[in-house]
């Protein structure tokens, strides 16, 4: 997974709607469609903290009961604003964490360190809110003892869940013209640069199925640990309803390992 530059997508600028806008085309499907759980399709929800302050705030003042879910970034949160986001409905945000490892994460331009994400988790949590880390293997630089370092940072910093994504250089992004300028790609197939489980490319370090087997052997490490399994085996009985959403969860993730 590399993502292509938000503004060589969307535009240098990011727009934002009013905060009553949103809150009025959320009561409008809460009454069309009785609709309770809403995603926020947003890249970075928490671009402007000022901004998602006022849209939870606004939530709170007009009484909307939603569950919501977002994508955030660890250094655009702050405990305070957790706390409003969870209090309007938030009940889990997405942080792409990227790797363990620093070199890493500088060559990949990410401009966050490991201890951002480390409050960042911790903040989360202690507003209520569970959190999902996105990881990627096979970045620039990786070797096994990068793979390594970032599967014990996922167990240090613990967010709730994680996912672990392979690398894949899509064209368009700085990705795709290192690993074409090295004769990193092993495909030009475009239908396997979406696909789960697989690999395009290679890097300086790792072969293809080297990233495949580093991806799985990262999942199993995050969640097959005894206190990891009895931690969601203790939520799972929770309701009938979380019951069927973590044994779906569950096999999702077995697919993956």
């Amino acid at each position: 997974m590399y993502l292509l530059p938000a503004g060589m997508v969307w535009g240098e600028n990011a727009r934002h709607r009013s905060p009553d806008n949103i809150c009025n085309e959320i009561e409008e499907v809460i009454q069309k469609y009785g609709i309770r759980n809403v995603v926020m399709m947003s890249d970075t929800l928490t671009l402007r903290m000022d901004w998602i302050a006022a849209l939870s705030q606004r939530i709170i003042d007009r009484n909307i009961q939603i569950k919501w879910i977002g994508n955030s970034r660890v250094d655009t949160v702050s405990l305070d604003l957790l706390k409003v986001m969870k209090k309007s409905g938030c009940q889990l945000l997405s942080f792409g964490m990227e790797s363990g490892n620093q070199q890493i994460l500088d060559a990949s331009k990410k401009h966050i360190n490991l201890q951002q994400t480390v409050q960042g988790i911790k903040w989360a949590k202690e507003a209520g809110i569970l959190t999902f880390g996105y990881f990627i293997v096979g970045l620039p630089g990786e070797t096994w003892e990068t793979i390594k370092e970032s599967i014990h940072f996922a167990k240090e910093a613990d967010p709730d869940y994680v996912n672990f994504h392979v690398a894949t250089p899509f064209p368009g992004t700085e990705l795709y013209e290192i690993a074409k300028r090295n004769n990193w790609l092993v495909t030009d197939d475009w239908s396997q640069y979406e696909e789960e489980g697989s690999a395009v490319m290679r890097t300086e370090h790792l072969m293809p199925e080297d990233l495949v087997k580093a991806q799985k052997m990262a999942m199993r490490a995050f969640y097959l640990r005894p206190n990891k399994i009895m931690k969601e085996l203790k939520s799972a009985f929770s309701s009938p309803q979380m019951f069927k959403s973590k044994v779906k969860a569950a096999i999702h993730v077995m697919s993956e390992i």
